[in-house]
């Protein structure tokens, strides 16, 4: 009954002719502009210095950066904060520390990074899993209190993930109580943790330095310890690993400044043109040129942040640009507003609390992504299937997280910010209403009985959501940014193939 019909397939044919060769628009803007880039680069000074510099005056200096924005997560309590070069990191650094007994189990929100998983699996744990009620981003609480086993389960991991705030948090710390369970709660890619995780029961809270999440390993990690003693045991694992040298994040830097130049519609359609010719696919160069653990990946995470990295998570932490959280907020509600009643964005959270959700990436739940995404992409737009960056994680025995491996089969991430014009836009709003509706409907029946129970008949308008897009002002283009298209665009194409071919 869902299956294209003829028709269908000839409007997916028919709109999945390319519209244009000049403009791309990326699937994510990344977060941090070239002001915030510079303050994260060693100047040559630094470079040429770094070898007469003691060990003693390098910990010194990176004792009193870590300080400093430990102070700024926590004030009334610095040092029950952990500074490490990824979540990846801090989570590698705990169960080193906790040293769990083999075959223990982990509990994880029912979809997860990859590499978390496989992070547990390295340390010979067992990683288990509770569904998620993905209309009201609502943990299944019973199918957790049956996975979590008294002596067996040892952490609980929580994640509220595409930027929504999860509900029924504390009665999963509950039953982590009852049983005697860490819990550990993922803010990363919620923003600020602090503002979207709205209880004080966990015990261990994690938050990337950055507002989005597209640069990996980029901004450092930030974690809030309940224990003062678990985390600074924790803190001595981590000192004991190598610090990256200022060198290696110089080059690291290099890399994302080619990535900031490309991060454009003008030299990112550039960039798609030339690694088309290649024969390659641009969504596959791009996340192996951003990728911050290229190689074997606990080798790779087991480094200390340098020192000017961890500089620039102060600089982040005490410049957040609320300004354009607001602008990020204004436009995937007002896109959310226009689109047809049929199509479900599970990024998007309650339109009567429409600033709850901070749209880190706009991630469409359709029935048939490969088609829908194929469309988007001629359309001019970098949309891609999601299975790359998250994953359901496999239940117990006789435990199915159905839902969330549900949603993995259907995820499609779309490019919706600021930065996209008032004309895309439109075009935008009018390809996704073009698309065939068997093609582009959320394939969840909960989804559609909740539509037609709302007042609107419509899943995303409200009182709130007309309030919140009164004050929207229509992005406009500056000189400088033109200019960086048309001039740099080449630069930054270049550059991005290059770093891509030393991976």
């Amino acid at each position: 009954a869902h299956a294209l019909t003829l028709e269908d397939l000839r409007d997916v044919e028919r709109l999945g002719q390319r519209v244009s060769y000049m403009r791309y628009y990326p699937r994510l803007q990344y977060d941090i502009r070239i002001k915030e880039w510079s303050k994260g680069v060693p100047n040559p000074l630094q470079l040429l210095a770094t070898d007469k510099k003691t060990t003693t005056e390098q910990d010194i200096e990176d004792r009193e950066v870590r300080q400093s924005v430990a102070r700024v997560w926590c004030p009334t309590a610095p040092d029950q904060v952990l500074i490490t070069l990824s979540i990846r990191t801090m989570m590698d650094c705990l169960l080193r520390t906790l040293a769990l007994p083999e075959g223990s189990e982990v509990v994880f929100s029912g979809i997860s990074i990859p590499h978390m998983v496989d992070i547990v699996q390295h340390h010979k744990l067992v990683p288990v899993a509770f569904d998620i009620d993905l209309l009201h981003f609502s943990p299944d609480v019973e199918q957790c209190r049956r996975v979590v086993k008294k002596g067996v389960t040892k952490l609980m991991i929580i994640a509220p993930l595409f930027g929504r705030p999860m509900k029924r948090v504390n009665e999963l710390l509950a039953i982590a109580k009852e049983n005697n369970v860490l819990t550990i709660l993922d803010g990363a890619q919620s923003g600020e943790s602090r503002d979207m995780i709205k209880t004080e029961e966990d015990d261990i809270r994690k938050g990337e330095g950055r507002r989005r999440k597209e640069a990996t390993a980029f901004g450092g990690a930030v974690t809030y310890f309940k224990c003062r003693d678990l985390c600074s045991r924790v803190a001595a694992t981590e000192a004991a690993m190598p610090r990256r040298s200022v060198t290696t994040h110089a080059k690291q830097m290099m890399k994302y400044l080619a990535l900031l130049i490309v991060d454009d519609p003008r030299s990112f359609g550039l960039t798609r043109n030339i690694v088309e010719l290649m024969g390659m696919h641009i969504g596959e160069v791009v996340n192996k040129a951003s990728r911050g653990f290229p190689g074997s990946l606990i080798p790779s995470l087991r480094n200390r942040p340098a020192t000017e990295q961890i500089r620039l998570l102060h600089y982040r932490l005490t410049h957040v640009d609320l300004a354009r959280r607001e602008h990020v907020c204004q436009s995937a509600w007002d896109v959310l507003s226009k689109l047809p009643s049929y199509i479900q964005v599970i990024s998007a959270g309650d339109p009567d609390v429409p600033r709850e959700s901070t749209f880190w990436l706009f991630t469409l739940n359709c029935r048939h992504p490969k088609a829908v995404t194929a469309i988007l992409q001629a359309q001019g737009f970098d949309a891609a299937l999601g299975t790359s960056q998250m994953r359901a994680v496999a239940g117990t025995k006789g435990e199915v997280c159905k839902e969330s491996e549900e949603l993995m089969n259907h995820i499609v991430y779309v490019p919706v910010y600021p930065e996209i014009g008032e004309e895309q836009r439109k075009h935008m709003i009018s390809v996704f209403h073009r698309i065939p509706q068997r093609a582009i409907e959320s394939p969840s029946q909960k989804f559609h009985d909740h539509v037609a129970t709302t007042p609107n008949r419509h899943a995303y308008r409200s009182t709130e959501v007309d309030t919140l897009l009164k004050d929207r002002k229509p992005f406009k283009e500056l000189p400088f940014q033109i200019l960086n298209g048309l001039l740099l665009g080449p630069i930054g194409s270049v550059a991005t193939l290059a770093v891509m071919s030393k991976l």
